[in-house]
Formats: C-alpha cells, sequence, structure tokens
C-alpha cells in the first residue's frame, strides 16, 4: 500500500519506477500470477532487499532501503524501449555500483523557437474508445477474483463466459493488473510530450508519477465511453495529492504493489454493486487518455433478491422525483428490469400477496412517474416540431425573394467579381440555415424515440411477466396491456390514442391515459390493433404480422392441415430465388462483357506510355466478390509494378493523361474530378458493342487502390 507522501527518487531510473514509500503487508496475488514462476513456491510478493543505487549529481552511491521501504525493481527489468545505455563503470569505481539505465530518453537540446507547435484554436474532436477486445488489452480487472474470459476461451458448464450474479448494495472487489512495460512506454510519451509543448518535464519519475490518473470504473454494460461522465462511479488509484479528501475521493491511496516475478503492478479498489438491476463490468483507464480501454473485468449480473424488491423500487421512485439530467429514462430503464425479473419464489401466492403490497404501491408510483416524463418529453416534442417547421417556411420564403432579386437584375450594375461573391454567400447562407435546422429536427426526432422505446419496454414488461400480478392488480395490467398494443417495435413509435380527443395533438401522444376507457373490453383492444394498422401503413407501407414460423406451423398442425408448412417454406424459397434471378444474377456474357472491357482498358494503359512497364489493370469490389448485380459499375485498378519508382504527383499526371487518351479512344463522359484525391479516380463510360449493340459499362479506373 502507497504511504501517500508522493516522495521521488532516482530509484525510477533502475527499473520503472519505486514502489510506494512503504508496502503493506505481503497481499495474496490473483489466481494464475503463481505460474508465472515455478520455482517460487511462496504466494506472496517479496519486497525488494539488495541495496538501491541512487545518483546524486555526477556520483553514484548505493544505499540499504530502510526495513521494506522504497521496494524496488532489478536494473535487468529495464524496459526495451529505453535508449542505449552504456553501463561501463567510471573509472575506479567498483562494478557493483555502476549507475543503472535510465527509463527517460537521453537529453536532447531544447527545441528553437521556430519549431513550437501551433497554438490556433481548434475544434475538438471526440475519439472513439479503443482496444474493446479483451486480447487487445495489456492489462487485466478480476471482480472478487473472476476473471474476464476472452472470446474463444474456457467457458462454464452451461456454455457461457463465467460471470458474477449478485445483490444491490453487495460488496465488490476490483483487482487490476497492468505490466510495466506498459507504463514505462507510457510515460517516454508523456515525457516527450511534455518537452515538445515546453512544459516542465520531471527528470525523475517514480511508480506514482506512472500511475498518476489510472483509475477503475463500473459501468453498464454496453457504455460507448470510458471516464468517470460515464460510468457509475470511477475511483482513481491515487489519492489527491494535497493529501485531503477532495469530491468523495480518500485522502489515500488504495493498495497497490509490484510484482517482480510477472514485471507487473497490481492493487485492488473496493466497490459496492449498484443499486438498480442490470449488467456491469469493470474498466481500466487513465482519465487523461479514457478512450484506450486498459483492461475489462467479467460481466456483474445485479439481480434483486425477493426482499429487495421494496427498496430497488423505493431508490427508483426518488430518482424518478430528483429530475436531474437524465434520470427519467435510466429510471425508466431500471423499472423495466425490475419488472421483467420479479420472480418470488414459488412459496408466494395469490393467499399471500399482501407480503409485496408495499412494492405493488411504489411499482404504481414508479409507473405513473414514468407516464409523465413522457408526457413531458411529448410537449416538448411538439413545441419544437412546430418550431422547427415554421423556421423552415421562413427559410423558404427567403430563398424565394432571393432568388427574386437575383434575377430581376434591379440592383444596377456592380462589379463582376464582387457581385458574384455577393452571390455565392447569400447561396451558402440559407443552405447552411437548413442544414442546421435539419440536424436540430432529427435530434428533436432522436430524443422523442429514446423516450418512447424506454416507456414500451416498462409496458412489455409490465403485463407480459406472469408474476406481477403480486405487484399490480388485474384492470391496471389491462390497461396497460392496451396502451401497450398502440406500439410498433418496427416503426419504434406509439400509433395515437385513438380514445383521445382529435384536436390535441399532445393528447394523442403516449402517456396520457385519461381518455382510456374503464373497464377494459376486446373491442377497445380491436380499436388499439386498428390505430397501430393505419400508422404502419403511412410509416411502412404494409401491416407487419409478429407471428413467428413455429406458431404458424403449430397452427396448421391443429387445423389437420399439414401442406399448408410445406407449401410457406416452398412459397418462400420460390420468391427469394425469383428475386434473385430477375435482379442480382449474373451472367456468363455478364462476366464475359467485364473481362473484355478491363483487357481493353489494360492495353490502353500500356499503349500510353504514361506508366511503367507491367502495370495491370485488376478488377475488385462487387464486380470480383460476386456480391454486384448485372448493372453494378466496374471497380478497376492500377497496379504498378512494385519494383518501379512512381511517386503520388508522377501518378496523377500520368491519370490525367490517360484521361485524355480515354476521351481520344472514344469514352464517354470521362470524369477527372477525383484526381486529387488521396487515391486518385478517373470515371468513365466504356461503349461495349455486343450483338450488334452498344451497351455502356460505367466503370471506375483507380491507383493503387489498397482495398482492390
Amino acid at each position: 500500500k502507497s504511504s501517500g507522501n508522493g516522495a521521488k527518487s532516482d530509484v525510477f531510473s533502475s527499473g520503472l519506477a519505486s514502489a510506494p514509500a512503504s508496502l503493506p503487508s505481503p497481499m495474496p496475488l490473483p489466481p494464475g500470477l503463481q505460474a508465472h514462476n515455478q520455482n517460487i513456491n511462496s504466494n506472496t510478493v517479496q519486497p525488494c532487499t539488495k541495496p538501491i543505487h541512487v545518483s546524486e549529481g555526477d556520483k553514484v552511491i548505493s544505499r540499504a532501503p530502510p526495513g521494506m521501504g522504497n521496494s524496488v525493481l532489478p536494473p535487468k527489468l529495464t524496459s526495451p524501449v529505453s535508449p542505449p545505455i552504456s553501463n561501463r563503470p567510471p573509472p575506479g569505481m567498483p562494478p557493483q555500483f555502476r549507475k543503472p539505465p535510465s527509463i527517460l530518453p537521453a537529453p536532447v537540446s531544447a527545441p528553437s523557437t521556430d519549431s513550437k507547435p501551433s497554438t490556433e484554436s481548434f475544434k475538438p474532436v471526440k475519439i472513439r474508445r479503443t482496444l474493446t477486445r479483451l486480447e487487445e488489452q495489456p492489462g487485466k480487472l478480476f471482480a472478487n477474483e473472476i476473471p474476464a474470459a476472452p472470446s474463444g476461451s474456457t467457458m462454464t458448464e452451461d456454455g457461457k463466459p463465467p460471470s458474477l450474479t449478485i445483490r444491490p448494495r453487495s460488496e465488490l472487489t476490483a483487482r487490476w493488473i497492468i505490466p510495466l512495460s506498459y507504463l514505462r512506454q507510457r510515460a517516454i510519451r508523456k515525457f516527450e510530450e511534455q518537452k515538445v509543448s515546453s512544459q516542465a518535464a520531471p527528470q525523475n519519475l517514480t511508480i506514482r508519477d506512472a500511475l498518476k490518473n489510472l483509475a477503475v470504473g463500473l459501468f453498464r454494460r454496453g457504455a460507448p465511453d470510458n471516464g468517470s461522465q460515464a460510468s457509475i462511479v470511477s475511483k482513481d488509484i491515487l489519492g489527491p495529492e494535497s493529501g485531503e479528501p477532495e469530491n468523495g475521493r480518500p485522502a489515500k491511496d488504495y493498495p497497490f504493489g509490484i510484482d517482480q516475478r510477472t514485471d507487473s503492478v497490481f492493487g485492488t479498489v473496493p466497490f459496492y454493486a449498484p443499486r438498480t438491476p442490470g449488467n456491469v463490468v469493470f474498466r481500466l483507464y487513465f482519465e487523461d487518455e479514457a478512450h484506450v480501454t486498459l483492461a475489462t473485468g467479467p460481466c456483474v449480473s445485479v439481480v434483486p433478491a425477493e426482499g429487495d424488491y421494496d427498496s430497488v423500487l423505493r431508490f427508483i421512485l426518488s430518482n424518478f422525483k430528483s429530475k436531474k439530467g437524465t434520470a427519467g429514462i435510466s429510471s425508466m430503464h431500471s423499472l423495466a428490469s425490475v419488472l421483467e425479473l420479479f420472480s418470488p419464489s414459488s412459496k408466494v401466492g395469490s393467499h399471500n400477496r399482501n407480503l409485496f403490497d408495499s412494492a405493488g404501491r411504489v411499482a404504481w408510483g414508479c409507473i405513473c412517474e414514468s407516464r409523465k416524463v413522457v408526457e413531458l418529453a411529448a410537449s416538448v416534442y411538439v413545441k419544437k416540431k412546430n418550431q422547427f417547421k415554421e423556421q423552415f417556411e421562413i427559410e423558404e420564403s427567403n430563398d424565394k425573394m432571393l432568388k427574386m432579386e437575383l434575377s430581376s437584375g434591379e440592383e444596377g450594375i456592380v462589379d463582376e467579381t464582387s457581385d458574384a461573391n455577393g452571390d455565392e454567400n447569400d447561396k451558402k447562407a440559407p443552405n447552411d440555415g437548413r442544414s442546421k435546422l435539419a440536424a436540430e429536427e432529427r435530434n428533436n426526432e432522436r430524443k422523442w424515440k429514446e423516450v418512447q422505446l424506454a416507456y414500451a419496454s416498462i409496458l412489455k414488461a409490465a403485463f407480459s411477466n406472469d408474476s406481477n400480478y403480486l405487484l399490480l392488480k388485474r384492470d391496471l395490467i389491462s390497461k396497460i396491456r392496451l396502451e401497450y398494443e398502440l406500439w410498433c417495435p418496427l416503426c419504434e413509435a406509439f400509433a395515437p390514442n385513438p380514445f383521445a380527443d382529435f384536436n390535441d395533438e399532445v393528447a394523442k401522444l403516449p402517456g396520457d391515459v385519461s381518455a382510456f376507457p374503464h373497464p377494459v373490453g376486446n373491442h377497445h383492444m380491436q380499436v388499439c390493433l386498428e390505430s397501430r394498422r393505419k400508422m404502419q401503413m403511412q410509416t411502412l407501407g404494409f401491416v407487419p404480422k409478429f407471428d413467428s414460423i413455429a406458431s404458424v406451423i403449430s397452427k396448421s398442425k391443429k387445423w389437420g392441415k399439414k401442406p399448408i408448412e410445406t407449401s410457406i417454406f416452398n412459397d418462400f424459397s420460390n420468391a427469394i430465388d425469383k428475386v434473385f434471378n430477375d435482379e442480382y444474377a449474373v451472367s456468363e456474357n455478364v462476366y464475359r462483357r467485364r473481362e473484355n472491357v478491363r483487357s481493353n482498358i489494360e492495353s490502353m494503359v500500356a499503349s500510353s506510355g504514361a506508366f511503367p512497364v507491367g502495370t495491370r489493370v485488376l478488377v475488385f469490389g462487387s464486380s470480383a466478390n460476386g456480391f454486384g448485380s448485372p448493372n453494378s459499375d466496374l471497380d478497376l485498378c492500377l497496379q504498378v509494378n512494385g519494383s518501379s519508382s512512381f511517386s503520388n504527383e508522377s501518378g496523377v499526371e500520368a491519370m490525367a493523361s490517360l484521361a485524355t487518351k480515354f476521351t481520344e479512344a472514344g469514352m464517354h463522359d470521362v470524369n477527372t474530378d477525383r484526381l486529387t484525391a488521396r487515391i486518385p479516380i478517373v470515371k468513365f463510360n466504356f461503349p461495349y458493342v455486343e450483338y450488334g449493340e452498344t451497351i455502356m459499362v460505367e466503370c471506375d479506373l483507380s491507383l493503387q487502390n489498397p482495398l482492390a
């Protein structure tokens, strides 16, 4: 365990870093670590008791570590990425006191002022999370000593990867391991970045410097980003430098140590499981490079026990009423998970359903709060939708007025240059305004869909779980079922409420059930189904059937019509064959035509003299892999002989010369607009004569395309 005093010494130069000022009592290693060294019988980390070589100016002295403090790595663990530094001792100095090689690179002269990086402001770009596969991650993470299983590894008896199932608010321990070699490479890179940015770079680095900003976070499974903002809770390995608690962080470091046998640093961080059910994972990362995932733990399933539902539902209800940020949608997902997982023991029945009276009242309160969230989101959606519609009309009227002014010519004679520049700016402004409005409109639609998806998951979980009759009354479940009949998963939307006022646009959206009938009958279900069918015809153009093939076959057997199941599959297969043969099947004539076109173009390339001898024309893309149709364009690539020197500049000139030759040879619609792209491309139509008929073959000819 680190002492947290932040003391630095030159011992980091002998390996990677000094260990914390004082190690705790020997800590047990995670399972499997002892296998790295078969000759070691102890299951604990052995502290270093050899003399420590410390440089003071031009002198190199040896100091014995006080007790177990300042345990360091031996010089043999120096990273291979470090620059070679001579280990030859100065004259007269014993070999045992030679200066160990430093992790830091050799000193270089300060960069000149002319080579300073530009300080111009730039728009930050969101970096996607990298190293998402376990096989790519340098470190390891254990959750309660259970490791994560990479793809293709040993599974459990039921064929699933190892996982952990716990109750809400249970204790969790994350044990992390990261190789010293990775920390060395990162320390060198950070050191170089500080020198380039003219920041004060430390001359000696300790293990605390290498572990700075290292954090373990608890995330919902599938979270796209790392970092404290995206996690349920994240904890830094090191405590605040001030030594005082800051923002909930403890003043002391979480325990960590160095395993000299495996060249790695390891430690543990305590957590508590979330209060709400779901799947969570641990992730190890640096806060200043949160997009790089160093390690991922196993899947931890949080499942409430029979006595946890009341407290879990009360916590969700408190989140609903807090109205903080996205608490509404996240609470809706949590409520759906609780209603889906609710499964009391077999001893509970209708005779003792009063055991869940309290949980049932809270569950109904959560459903009512979720409806309030949907109603609020619906009103905001309709308001913004009308605003966007008005703004689009204003933009269109402005465009019409602008076109009329330009065509009337009432502005008089002006300078041609200024007139052209003015026209260009006038044309760009409305286009930019419309594109911005379109982006905001799409964002408004996306948010409304997210709310509807979350609300639909609550309704489905409420009536599809047969155990929920212990929480909710039958009439409430019937009304929930009636509301769910308006939902279409393909449209990702609810159909208009047929019982609401036709002129009230907000009342027709989901959430408001004040107009729903009571009690609910079968004819009410048919009314909702008809409303959903109308929406599906308007959105999809057809009414989908959600019956599975198994249910169709079972019905045919029940009715005693066995040929039905055979005819269904035969008709389906015949329809697929017909569509493929009519639209996508490529005949031998098409293959022959493409090969002749390729051969003719290769001959024209050879006769042009613009390319080295041996340059070939190859077919790639859908025309080569068989996924194209007879009407697909022909993707061609020029492959220059590897022994010839052919730069990008000369390649563009050669492609331009070849395009001129294509025009002279009678090619149609020769297009050279993409010659200045990273991969130069010439587009043209090849007139191919077949059986006295001219067929235009659309061709794209690229140069040195790596996809070919």
